[in-house]
């Protein structure tokens, strides 16, 4: 703005003060606004990156799971016959399968206390593997139906801490059951 001098009568050009401290908040605030969201766009990109390599983690998991309940169906009648070749348990579910070529008995548990979901084949000498982790709860459900021509089916369904969930329903025979 232009401003004049009361005695010359001569003008100046420029801002005055409060023009320019007017000016220079806009300024901040501009760029308190622009910084606040370009920092809730990244917070916003991470959820959604640990969301999405937890659900493909989840899904991994899940396969590995329904690829030793096949295996099963690959496995010769002599040694089919006996044992059931998958035991639900309140903490755990144990397949019958092969792995590199022997028959073993494969456990998923769900670990509490460290919030991850184990594997552990009895040929890996009680070594368990940690499949996946932040998991708040693995719930495996069996419905058996009544009516003889229909299969059971298996409900797993696996839960993060941060409330995502990965399911898959597979249908077993009935003589590969122990409840």
């Amino acid at each position: 703005m232009i401003a004049q001098s009361g005695v010359k009568g001569t003008l100046r050009c420029g801002f005055t003060l409060v023009e320019m401290l007017v000016t220079l908040s806009l300024l901040v605030v501009l760029i308190l606004v622009s910084m606040s969201w370009v920092t809730n766009i990244s917070r916003r990109q991470d959820q959604d990156l640990h969301r999405s390599n937890w659900q493909r983690a989840a899904y991994m998991v899940l396969d590995q799971f329904e690829r030793d309940l096949m295996q099963v169906d690959m496995l010769d009648e002599m040694r089919r016959l006996g044992n059931p070749r998958v035991k639900i348990e309140p903490d755990d579910i144990t397949i019958r399968t092969i792995e590199l070529g022997h028959l073993v008995s494969v456990k998923y548990r769900f670990d509490q206390a460290r919030q991850q979901l184990m594997r552990q084949a009895d040929s890996s000498h009680d070594t368990k593997t940690p499949l996946l982790g932040d998991v708040e709860r693995f719930h495996v459900e069996l419905l058996m139906p009544d009516e003889q021509h229909t299969l059971p089916e298996l409900h797993l369904t696996i839960e993060s801490l941060n409330g995502h969930r990965s399911s898959r329903v597979l249908t077993l025979t009935r003589e590969a059951v122990q409840q």
